[in-house]
């Protein structure tokens, strides 16, 4: 579940609900749309009930890190795929509470962005962004059906990492939890001493982009949860990197201007692996044991994998991954004209480059041949673009024009709540 936060308009200062992975701020009392730029995570502080009569030097705010996200894990015979959402202390405290359990999607989180909306200090977080990982994976691990078994190589695919902080309180040598105006325990000896938390930081805050082009100056458009933005006057693809924006190389399916087929947005990223059995899409081929003949067209083709640039459930995004990789010799050369509806894009590049080993072995038809090879395994990236691909409606599903591979569209739906 996303957490909805509230910020205020960085044009107007309109107050604006969102969730936590839209981008996209449209806002409808002044009308100026920007793209939020995330430095690093987003922080946000949970509402509290903090007598008015505390000091704000008796005031502090606790650091959680939050995990949402897919997790796979590879063993020798399988791939386990693990959707987690879960909270835990970003300090080595065992007096507070180890998670915040339903708060952060049952209350409404403020986003942390203004020093002077905040009275009090900060704890300063002693555990690591990879601590969170390695207590995530603990998590499936501890719940896997082969958890006995070795784990040959992880990825984490889509996650979204934030900072909650809960507030707290103390007074008459007592801390109480800010939020249920509570008791919690006795005060310890130097547990809130000045080198153990700060005041804010204006880095903290997240940045905003004009959602203008930098080409053409045209305006920009996008979905609230797009991460890449398209100008319809210039016909150019923009990213956010390193906190502006940056063209990206794109290309859609040609379809008849009298249709208007969605298309949904790919990763097409092609590579090298520094294991001389894979070289061609040919040699992938072989390598996985896929029932075709391998043509020698195939040994001429590039090594690519299509790899969705939108969120799906995770067996389903291996799955998708696998068979458009596969059908990428039937999929026809893209254009600009006539291009329909475009999908938003949800799902990084850097994650889609990120699932790569997780596509090769479950693409394998006999995984324990190829699953102990995994980790030595090099990846090298040597060209990516984004590729739009025609669909078409029949009942439920969207089937794509040319290799006719169908996708729910319930799916797609459910995997923008991801």
């Amino acid at each position: 579940m996303d957490i909805r936060f509230e910020k205020s308009c960085p044009s107007c200062g309109a107050p604006i609900e969102l969730n936590e992975g839209e981008r996209v701020i449209d806002c409808s009392y002044c009308g100026v749309k920007n793209y939020m730029v995330v430095n690093k995570v987003l922080r946000f502080v949970l509402p509290h009930k903090i007598p008015d009569t505390i000091p704000s030097e008796d005031r502090f705010y606790i650091p959680y890190f939050r995990f949402k996200g897919a997790i796979y894990s590879h063993w020798h015979q399988d791939v386990e795929c693990t959707i987690l959402d879960t909270t835990c202390s970003g300090i080595e405290n065992l007096l507070f509470p180890a998670s915040l359990g339903l708060r952060p999607q049952a209350m409404a989180l403020t986003v942390l962005e203004k020093a002077e909306n905040i009275s009090g200090r900060f704890l300063k977080q002693t555990q690591t962004t990879r601590a969170v990982f390695d207590r995530a994976s603990a998590v499936t691990d501890y719940f896997g059906v082969q958890n006995s078994n070795e784990i040959l190589h992880r990825a984490f695919i889509g996650e979204t990492i934030s900072i909650i902080y809960l507030p707290i309180f103390r007074k008459q040598g007592g801390v109480f939890d800010g939020v249920l105006n509570r008791f919690l325990f006795d005060e310890q000896p130097t547990m809130f001493s000045d080198e153990k938390h700060v005041g804010y930081q204006k880095k903290w805050a997240p940045d905003f982009l004009a959602m203008v082009c930098p080409h053409c100056a045209g305006t920009l458009s996008g979905e609230p949860d797009s991460l890449v933005l398209h100008c319809y006057n210039c016909d150019r693809a923009w990213a956010e990197e390193n906190g502006r924006l940056v063209a990206i190389k794109w290309l859609a399916g040609q379809i008849d201007k009298h249709t208007n087929h969605p298309q949904l947005p790919f990763w097409k990223i092609t590579l090298g692996l520094d294991d001389e059995r894979i070289n061609t899409f040919g040699d992938f081929l072989r390598e996985t044991n896929q029932p075709v003949i391998v043509r020698p067209q195939h040994d001429d083709m590039q090594l690519s994998f299509i790899v969705p640039a939108f969120k799906l459930q995770p067996k389903m995004f291996l799955t998708i991954s696998k068979r458009f990789t596969m059908a990428q010799g039937k999929l026809g050369d893209g254009g600009r004209e006539n291009y329909g509806k475009l999908f938003p894009v949800t799902l990084p590049l850097k994650e889609a480059g990120e699932a790569i080993k997780s596509i090769l072995v479950y693409s394998a038809v006999y995984k324990k041949k190829l699953a102990p090879s995994i980790k030595k395994i090099n990846v090298k990236f040597i060209g990516n673009e984004l590729i739009y691909l025609p669909f078409y409606q029949k009942g439920n599903d969207l089937v794509q024009t040319k290799s006719n591979i169908a996708i729910s569209s319930n799916t797609l739906y459910l995997g923008r709540n991801l």
